[in-house]
């Protein structure tokens, strides 16, 4: 028998760490909510980012898997496929982003900011695909780590927004849908930078 190769505790610790913090800033960033807003708003921002993440996670088609299997046959194919990425997460996220609007304000029943603060965070729709997307092809590419910063970094970033948001005291459902909308952009800025 043959000892582990000496990069497999690295990709291990790398995949364990990208799983458990993510895990502990989403604990942070639930305790943080659930103290700055009152019960009805809780209730509310749970709507808020339930609904968007739901259709940006099963709403994709099996593209992440067919991008990282494609990149994996041939490295030189990820600017491409990058490009395939976007315009199918930019595009199906849209749709997804405007049909679910469209069904949702049928069957929930929410206050006038909670329906802005929805709206705002189903802009992030297409950007959590496109994220996904880059996670993948990176996957794909070799390139776990960095796959597993990007996979981890959105989380991180929205409940770093969260947290700074409650300090300065300007945490309310709009600007808590605005921290996830911009921790959504700039992860899908990352995945972006990472791919080329």
């Amino acid at each position: 028998m043959t000892a582990p190769r000496p990069h497999f505790a690295a990709a291990f610790a790398g995949t364990l760490a990208s799983t458990v913090v993510p895990t502990l800033a989403g604990i942070a960033s639930s305790v943080t909510l659930a103290r700055t807003l009152d019960p009805s708003s809780r209730g509310e921002m749970a709507m808020v980012l339930l609904w968007p993440l739901a259709l940006g996670v099963l709403g994709d088609p099996g593209v992440s898997y067919a991008l990282s299997f494609l990149v994996s046959r041939d490295k030189e194919s990820a600017s491409g496929l990058w490009t395939v990425g976007l315009v199918v997460g930019g595009i199906w996220g849209g749709i997804l982003a405007v049909a679910g609007g469209l069904i949702l304000a049928t069957t929930l029943s929410l206050s006038p900011p909670a329906w802005i603060a929805l709206r705002l965070a189903l802009a992030g729709v297409p950007l959590t695909l496109i994220t996904g997307y880059g996670c993948f092809l990176l996957l794909g590419g070799g390139r776990l780590g960095a796959s597993n910063l990007v996979r981890g970094g959105g989380l991180v970033l929205y409940a770093a927004g969260v947290l700074s948001l409650a300090a300065a005291g300007k945490g309310r459902l709009l600007t808590y849908a605005a921290a996830w909308l911009l921790a959504q952009a700039t992860a899908a800025a990352g995945a972006a930078v990472m791919v080329h």
